[in-house]
């Protein structure tokens, strides 16, 4: 008989809940799925997720509802959870899980009444690095550590390096360039235009421009590069010797021409070129998403805390993935 909707969703949080009560201070706790528990008023009601253990003869009890929905969870549900809360002897804390978020109005009930409320999702496609043109990178593959590995019953997992997921450890350099100086042939100038003054040179209208479209030529008028990726490469070559601010020049050992925009003196042979650098850093930490080791990010709310699992194919399997979109739908009405 096939499991109700949600029934495989309730597992994984019981699972999940499971290892996390593991970890605590008080062992042997028993994360349980499917209770009924009877109120105050004689109503028997559904838990998905319970657990209860004793410190200092306190008890403590844990209730939590699971939600395996394509839509936000509205504050109806929240209203109806705390209403059980309240049902139930002894003040049970109230845990609230969903794999497509919550609306404002559930928020804002939930903080307003204590009830935690989690986000419990399979880890998105990472993210891309924000790198502009221009900028450089070097990458690392780096071990992510995981909270836990979820798996079926009976299936086993090497143990210790199969708590680590994996990731690039990405640090990426963007260069600014400032005061670009080129350095004119006075003695080609003169033999190619000599009916011109080339004496004042730099006062005629050269200035380069964006500089991927200040293009560089040979002498049969060939492209052979630009000024930004020759600035680029200079960078990079002085960012190894570990500078961050730097003039940097470039001396053309075969004849280089740019084009000036200048009717006058249309092409212009220059010797080499200098430029002031800049370069600024950011590191970046990015968790690969493997198809064959999904991973799942339990995100709490009021907190902002996130853990994260590993799961088997095997576990991954019983709850395909969904486009779940978190937070209330731009469509979608917002209860307050």
């Amino acid at each position: 008989m096939a499991a109700k909707p949600g029934t495989l969703y309730e597992n994984l949080t019981q699972v999940i809940f499971q290892s996390l009560v593991d970890q605590n201070e008080v062992r042997n706790i028993e994360v349980k799925h499917d209770v009924k528990l009877q109120g105050k008023s004689n109503v028997f009601h559904q838990i998905d997720v319970y657990w209860k253990f004793e410190v200092g003869g306190v008890e403590h009890e844990t209730i939590v509802q699971a939600k395996d929905w394509k839509t936000a969870v509205n504050k109806g549900e929240l209203l109806k959870f705390n209403t059980v809360l309240t049902d139930l002897p002894g003040q049970p804390r109230g845990v609230f899980v969903s794999r497509t978020g919550y609306q404002k109005g559930a928020v804002d009930f939930a903080f307003a009444y204590g009830i935690l409320i989690y986000e419990l999702r399979e880890a998105e496609a990472p993210p891309g690095f924000g790198m502009y043109p221009g900028d450089w990178a070097n990458f690392r593959i780096i071990r992510l550590p995981l909270r836990a590995i979820i798996t079926m019953t009976g299936e086993t997992v090497a143990a210790e390096d199969n708590f680590y997921g994996l990731g690039y450890g990405v640090n990426i350099f963007t260069p600014t360039y400032s005061k670009p100086e080129f350095n004119v042939s006075a003695s080609w100038l003169q033999a190619e235009y000599p009916a011109t003054d080339t004496s004042q040179i730099k006062a005629l209208d050269f200035s380069p421009g964006p500089l991927h479209a200040t293009h560089l030529y040979d002498a049969e008028g060939m492209v052979t590069g630009n000024l930004a990726a020759l600035f680029q490469k200079l960078a990079k070559e002085a960012h190894q010797t570990g500078l961050l601010k730097m003039r940097v020049k470039q001396i053309f050992e075969a004849p280089t021409f740019i084009l000036s925009g200048s009717s006058s003196t249309p092409r212009i042979k220059i010797d080499a070129v200098s430029v002031d650098v800049e370069i600024q850093c950011r590191h970046e930490v990015v968790r690969m998403r493997m198809d064959q080791f999904p991973q799942w990010v339990l995100r709490q709310i009021n907190s902002g805390s996130v853990d994260r699992f590993g799961a088997t194919p095997a576990v991954a399997s019983l709850l395909p993935e969904k486009k779940t979109r978190i937070g209330a739908p731009t469509a979608a009405r917002d209860d307050k």
